[in-house]
């Protein structure tokens, strides 16, 4: 038989061989001493490179930007709504400015509503005076832009000032003038606008100088006339005009002028306004002294039905 102390320790031995193995700390394994502000702590390196990352040291990292705002703020559905209806509103506004300046960059004198009037006075009144027309086929909110832009012809005409103001004392200056007729003469539409038709003959040329005073005087008895003549551009530089129209231009005449009975036997005529200025158009002309002769296609074809 066992003692009862061997069996008591044998137990007790026992007993304890029977518990877990103790496991080492995993610090101490690797050589540290357990201590906590040794070990190499996430939470700490975590915290730091968010810092790094908030304070914009990360050169990937743009928070300065536009966006940045719209990205740590969250628009609402009610914001982004009137967001994209106000961006919307910017895009039409800005097409709209755009169309406006093309325009702006394709206006031309004759678009101005002064002029656009005045060009309809000339139509009308040559088409009273010599039974045809300055143009065909062109509807009446295009004709000023037509007659403005033909290569058909020239165009020029001065205005008369009324009873009550004096004329200047180089005579009439000219209030019109198609883009032809500012090649022909070499004027912008704003030297034209400031030049007496006057000037358009050299004074030191007696026989044009006669000649045009001539024509002027015919036009006090009619309407019309047929003409030739020399002309000097602003360069001094002269062309010879053949079979060239001119013609008185008046205002559409008053209710009272149609009152007037007919006298017995003749012929009622159409009654004539009052007389606000004179034009002239054109479409050969020969350079002087040796220059070779010009011509444009002209008016319209006569037409007996006009």
């Amino acid at each position: 038989m066992f003692p009862m102390t061997t069996l008591t320790t044998s137990s007790s031995s026992f007993s304890l061989s029977c518990r877990a193995p103790r496991r080492r700390h995993p610090c101490r394994r690797h050589g540290h001493d357990g201590n906590l502000s040794s070990r190499p702590s996430t939470t700490t390196y975590g915290k730091k490179k968010k810092k790094v990352h908030e304070g914009g040291d990360d050169s990937g990292d743009d928070s300065s930007g536009p966006g940045a705002v719209s990205a740590q703020k969250k628009l609402t559905p009610k914001e982004r709504r009137a967001l994209a209806k106000q961006q919307k509103a910017e895009e039409q506004q800005a097409r709209l400015d755009a169309i406006e300046a093309a325009a702006e960059a394709r206006k031309k004198p004759c678009d101005d509503v002064n002029v656009v009037m005045w060009t309809l006075s000339l139509a009308t009144s040559f088409q009273k005076a010599t039974d045809r027309q300055l143009l065909r086929g062109v509807p009446v909110t295009e004709a000023a832009r037509a007659l403005y832009e033909t290569q058909d012809f020239v165009l020029l005409s001065h205005s008369l000032t009324t009873p009550d103001e004096d004329l200047p004392p180089e005579g009439p200056v000219f209030n019109y003038g198609n883009e032809l007729g500012q090649e022909l003469f070499q004027y912008s539409w704003d030297e034209l606008m400031t030049t007496s038709s006057s000037k358009t003959v050299k004074t030191d040329n007696d026989e044009a100088m006669e000649a045009r005073k001539e024509l002027m005087q015919r036009m006090e008895s009619e309407d019309y006339a047929e003409f030739d003549g020399v002309r000097v551009d602003k360069e001094g530089n002269e062309f010879l005009i053949e079979n060239g129209i001119l013609w008185n231009v008046r205002a559409p005449p008053k209710a009272s002028d149609n009152d007037d009975e007919p006298k017995e036997g003749k012929r009622k005529e159409a009654p004539k306004g009052p007389l606000i200025g004179q034009a002239a158009v054109f479409w050969k002309w020969t350079p002087q002294p040796d220059g070779e002769v010009v011509e444009k296609a002209g008016l319209p074809p006569f037409q007996p039905d006009e």
